[in-house]
């Protein structure tokens, strides 16, 4: 009995110092795999945070409108000396008052903010404000992150100056050919194209308003005679003169256009009677009766007026150009 005892508690101690080992080998094991999984851990924080600090795009982190913290890439945009100066600040506080489209740069902050906390995402473009009081063109891409008790909102920042400048360089040089194609590079009075578009429209204003409208016809008396005695650069000086005081004697709505040459165009728009027309011609030929200086000598010059109007004298753009010419 005493034999069998023994046997017995042999057997439960080997039991037992088995389990204990197993034990002790599963702790050993989940202790190495928890030092590997911090240590992974930590190494993913440092990438992590390499990777925030050192990105080429700005990164802010914005939580109830007010910026909780930035990298590296925002304090050289923003020309700051350290972080300090760009955290706890608003979106406002780094903007110019207006955005270019005129609209309030604190208004049009908190639709933004709105779009990107409905929507997850939003992306836009910002006109902001450095330290040194520069503005500067920025692309901003905000991402709401949503956690159990806080709402924080990732916003991606690159200065995207010198492609708006391109942009705006690129609609100026658009904006200048097609004046070029439109004026007359003398005078600068719209030519015969933008004339042409201008009578088009007119012509439907007229009809749908029940108005009558006036196309004169003015074309300046021996003039090649003084091109020829005085040269062409006198001609030319002469040209922008009358040009001048053609534009001066009508209404801002009306438009004065050069043709070619010594011919010019009066369209008078939205007339109510024909003695609006009348009263437009003796302005112009009251601009001529002050004598025109050329060098030392003054000149006086006339004029050769013909009078076309719609709907009397034709109904077509053509019509009432050829009629005034006639």
């Amino acid at each position: 009995m005493f034999v069998v005892s023994l046997i017995i508690i042999v057997i439960v101690m080997s039991i037992m110092l088995f389990i204990s080992r197993r034990i002790h080998s599963m702790m050993s094991r989940y202790e190495n795999h928890l030092l590997l999984s911090n240590k992974q851990i930590k190494e993913q924080k440092m990438v992590f945070e390499t990777l925030y600090q050192k990105s080429a795009d700005g990164v802010w982190l914005l939580k109830d409108g007010v910026f909780v913290d930035c990298n590296e890439a925002i304090v050289r945009m923003f020309k700051a000396e350290d972080k300090s100066q760009l955290v706890g600040v608003s979106p406002v506080e780094i903007s110019p008052e207006f955005q270019p489209d005129g609209e309030s740069s604190y208004e049009k902050s908190l639709w933004m903010n709105k779009l990107a906390f409905d929507n997850g995402v939003h992306k836009f473009e910002w006109r902001a404000r450095a330290m040194d009081g520069t503005l500067f063109w920025i692309s901003v891409v905000i991402t709401t992150i949503r956690m159990e008790k806080n709402v924080i909102q990732h916003c991606s920042v690159r200065d995207i100056t010198v492609r708006k400048e391109l942009e705006e360089e690129n609609r100026k040089q658009k904006r200048l050919l097609m004046h070029q194609v439109e004026h007359d590079t003398l005078t600068g009075l719209p030519n015969r194209n933008l004339l042409q578009d201008r009578l088009a429209q007119a012509i439907k204003k007229a009809s749908r308003d029940e108005k009558v409208l006036g196309v004169i016809f003015v074309d300046i008396d021996k003039f090649k005679s003084i091109n020829d005695s005085l040269g062409h650069d006198a001609g030319d000086v002469l040209l922008k003169t009358i040009a001048s005081r053609m534009q001066n004697s009508v209404r801002e709505t009306d438009t004065v256009a050069r043709m070619s040459g010594d011919e010019f165009i009066v369209l008078l728009d939205g007339c109510k009677d024909i003695s609006d027309i009348f009263i437009a011609i003796k302005k112009l030929v009251g601009s001529f009766q002050e004598p025109f200086l050329l060098g030392n000598e003054s000149f006086k010059i006339t004029m050769s007026i013909g009078v076309s109007i719609y709907p009397n004298d034709g109904e077509t753009a053509s019509k009432l150009l050829k009629n005034a010419d006639i």
